[in-house]
């Protein structure tokens, strides 16, 4: 099944730690820094790069890529958020149902610590971060082709707003919920967060490398 990766934009949400440092992309430019990871002989990866301007917005970015999916259904994700999830049962849940699109629901961290209050008496505080109640879109999706009906080629659309709304309206997006780890990369604060996790080898996200899965257990 072919995977689709939004890693364009001009990463205004991280300049608070650098000014060129966009979404994850490819260092065309010096063809000797680009790394491969593994070397698994089942891996044999074939990726489009696929130009799809510097001003569109994420729904005319997907449907710029119309053209480059053969597949019946397609993965969707950006580059901004990194999780633990079982890709192999998301692509088994959207399968299993006959909706056009699914979504991963995840809880987010919580950016601060809760009151857990009775009226106006504190009953607990946690001063840790801790997960927030309710769900929000984790980025990682599942699409049947048929998608592609949906959008047009707007340079100021954006996929999240009317075409998911109106997909949920119509009744045909359904929810994988994931209840592991999800965490995003907006700013300097998940910057930093993240990168510890990764150097102290307890990054739930690698899922690939034994050795750090190792440190994480």
């Amino acid at each position: 099944m072919q995977v689709v990766i939004l890693c364009g934009g001009q990463g205004t949400r991280i300049r608070d730690v650098a000014d060129d440092l966009p979404k994850p992309s490819l260092r065309l430019d010096c063809p000797d820094q680009v790394q491969v990871h593994g070397t698994s002989p089942e891996d044999r990866w074939c990726l489009t790069l696929a130009e799809t301007g510097l001003e569109a917005m994420t729904r005319c970015r997907v449907k710029r890529i119309e053209k480059y999916i053969t597949s019946e259904h397609f993965l969707l994700t950006y580059g901004d958020a990194v999780a633990d999830i079982n890709l192999r049962q998301l692509v088994a849940f959207h399968l299993g149902h006959d909706k056009i699109g699914t979504v991963t629901a995840v809880r987010p961290p919580g950016r601060f610590g809760e009151l857990d209050l009775d009226g106006r008496k504190v009953v607990a505080f946690n001063e840790k971060l801790l997960p927030s109640r309710g769900r929000i879109s984790g980025g990682f999706f599942v699409f049947h082709r048929c998608i592609f009906e949906r959008l047009q080629d707007d340079l100021d659309l954006i996929f999240e707003q009317a075409p998911l709304r109106q997909l949920a309206q119509d009744g045909e997006l359904m929810a994988y919920l994931h209840n592991g780890f999800w965490q995003p990369m907006d700013n300097s604060r998940d910057y930093r967060y993240l990168n510890e996790l990764w150097s102290q080898g307890k990054a739930p996200w690698n899922t690939w490398d034994t050795r750090r899965q190792k440190a994480i257990a």
